[in-house]
């Protein structure tokens, strides 16, 4: 995808960037946890704090490299953790996650015409599969993008419509529809092209291309390019009744198809992107999935593409 490196200068001329950052689990742990006793973890360097204070050195590295580049490269920065993105401008800017996956996606829902580059701010502990550069190569990685000749692709979001009100957030990798219990069984209603069928499993899941190696591939999904136009469906763990296999097991989405799913849950949940972003999906709720015609421009490097290419002609 070509772009002009105009995209992240505002009307005065500056390079703007968004630059967003994560609590880490370590940070979390020592606020959320009784301080003497997380204290005393790190004091006897137990095996179960090790790899969550590495994590959090290497991320806060990181970050103060990404920041010290961009001022470097005369960028006007703004830092932000991903909960503060919805009272920020992001008109004419180049938006930045550090973290992992899960800081990228979390961002992701609140891009709109902007390009994304993910930073996996920990190679040796997050797998980073959407985060095209690190702290060794953010630099020169950087400049490909100012010269307007860093990789890009438009990858495909899901659009919910709950009740017949959109939902505010589009999903860049996936979303599960499921009993709030995970020991509990999920019922609903299953509608596509013209089949009705009432299901019993443990959910569904609906994922995008670039969500195609993430937990529905484990489910028996199929791995996609990021080039892909098509959304797929994958009911896990299904019970079959009376013996009778379902019909509507799993399939692929274009962009004319709409996924239906009634309700007969007193609590379903419908889980975006992971288990931050929830919604409700009570018993008699009716759920709506379509293929979102606002895609996500994401700068990617070709060890990710090959690495997709590869997965996809191996399936």
């Amino acid at each position: 995808m070509l772009y002009e490196p105009v995209d992240f200068y505002d009307l005065s001329g500056n390079l703007r960037a968004i630059l967003v950052k994560k609590k880490s689990t370590f940070e979390l742990y020592k606020r959320k946890i009784n301080t003497e006793y997380i204290s005393k973890l790190i004091k006897d360097n137990h095996i179960s704090i090790q790899h969550i204070k590495s994590s959090y050195i290497a991320h806060t590295e990181t970050l103060i490299h990404v920041n010290d580049v961009l001022n470097k490269y005369n960028f006007l920065v703004k830092k932000v953790f991903y909960s503060q993105l919805d009272q920020i401008n992001l008109a004419n800017c180049l938006v930045i996650s550090v973290g992992g996956d899960g800081t990228l996606l979390e961002t992701s829902h609140f891009v709109k015409n902007n390009f994304l580059l993910g930073v996996n701010s920990d190679p040796q502990r997050s797998v980073g599969a959407l985060c095209a550069a690190n702290k060794d190569n953010f630099e020169k990685f950087l400049c490909k993008i100012l010269l307007g000749i860093a990789c890009s692709k438009s990858l495909l979001r899901i659009k919910v419509i709950l009740n017949g009100k959109s939902l505010p957030l589009l999903a860049l990798n996936d979303i599960l529809i499921a009993h709030k219990n995970p020991a509990a069984t999920s019922r609903y209603y299953l509608k596509f092209r013209g089949i009705i069928e009432e299901q019993v499993s443990s959910g569904v899941w609906i994922a995008t291309p670039s969500g195609s190696t993430g937990a529905i591939i484990f489910a028996g999904g199929k791995f996609q390019s990021f080039n892909e136009k098509r959304l797929q469906f994958k009911v896990r763990e299904p019970y079959f009744v009376n013996n009778k296999k379902p019909k509507l097991l799993k399939d692929f989405l274009y962009e004319s198809d709409s996924l239906e799913i009634i309700s007969k849950m007193f609590n379903g949940r419908i889980f975006f992107d992971g288990q931050r972003n929830i919604f409700d999906f009570p018993i008699g709720s009716c759920l709506k999935i379509h293929c979102s015609e606002l895609p996500v421009k994401l700068f990617i490097n070709k060890k990710m593409e090959n690495l997709r290419n590869e997965q996809v002609n191996n399936n």
